[in-house]
């Protein structure tokens, strides 16, 4: 399987997270939509994968800002 993307947008100026929080996230992801196709049956989707990748990152940058 390969991973093709048309486009992707995970970075931002105003972003406020570390190095270990930007790969624990993607691992998790990745984790979650295995699981997602394993037991739901439910395909791969990689543009959804980054996604919620870019969604969780934006919500942690958020909880750092205070």
């Amino acid at each position: 399987m390969l991973l093709k993307l048309e486009h992707y947008f995970i970075y931002s100026y105003d972003m406020h997270f570390t190095i270990y929080d930007f790969f624990a996230t993607i691992i998790r992801m990745v984790r979650k939509n295995h699981y997602q196709q394993f037991y739901n049956y439910t395909p791969f989707d990689s543009t959804q994968a980054c996604r919620q990748t870019s969604a969780e990152l934006i919500r942690l940058s958020n909880l750092r800002k205070f």
